[in-house]
């Protein structure tokens, strides 16, 4: 996961995105994981975790 450029780690589960969102200091209530304006999904979406 990368934000604003930086690696803030790997997410694969939603609790691990979740996990570095709040690490990040990031309300993760006010994300939603489908806005694609918000986050640029490599390989999937929300819902695919592989």
């Amino acid at each position: 996961m990368l934000l604003g450029g930086v690696a803030l780690g790997v997410a694969c589960s939603r609790d691990d995105l979740h996990k570095l969102l709040r690490q990040a200091g990031i309300d993760e209530e006010f994300v939603a994981l489908d806005d694609d304006r918000l986050i640029d999904w490599e390989g999937g979406g929300p819902d695919v975790w592989d």
